[in-house]
């Protein structure tokens, strides 16, 4: 609902101020290309595209050139520490390289909200707390609004703020 992928059946949605759910599709669809940077517990790279140009691709939709793009996602690769992972293609690389692409990917467009859910999922526990510590980095580092939606308690500990859902329902709010 944060994302503007769906409306609710009742209320509003106020990000900043404004009502998304009043918003027309085209405003809808550039607020969600523009201001959110999803990550989901399955990966949903491309297979056949590089790793550059999954990281990419949310850039076509604002326009941008090749060049703009790889240089961009070449700059977020090189600062996760992956730079030579470009040229690979997501089925060459581990559960975790492939989570960390689709961090990248989420933070192209410099997002206001960082939307994780369940980015721990498929990864073992290890590599779990490794993608959690990265994403509470980037957290700090690009000052985001991050939401994660977790199954995991540990991960969920690692978050200054927690409302916890049971059946759909606020069971007890921000902590």
């Amino acid at each position: 609902l944060i994302a503007g992928l769906e409306n609710p059946t009742s209320g509003t949605i106020k990000i900043r101020g404004k009502d998304i759910t009043k918003l027309d599709k085209k405003e809808i669809a550039r607020y969600h290309r523009v201001k959110v940077g999803m990550v989901f517990q399955q990966f949903n790279l491309i297979p056949d595209l590089s790793v550059i140009d999954n990281i990419g691709l949310p850039q076509i939709f604002a326009g941008d050139s090749l060049d703009v793009r790889h240089k961009r996602a070449m700059h977020l690769l090189e600062s996760l520490g992956m730079g030579e992972l470009s040229d690979k293609l997501p089925p060459e690389l581990s559960g975790g390289e492939q989570q960390r692409i689709a961090i990248a990917r989420a933070l192209i467009n410099s997002p206001q909200i960082f939307i994780a859910d369940e980015p721990t999922g498929n990864l073992d526990k290890a590599t779990g707390g490794k993608v959690i510590d990265l994403i509470m980095q980037l957290h700090s580092d690009y000052n985001f609004t991050l939401i994660l939606a977790t199954h995991n308690e540990e991960v969920a500990n690692k978050c200054s703020r927690k409302i916890k859902l049971v059946d759909g329902q606020i069971e007890h709010g921000v902590e």
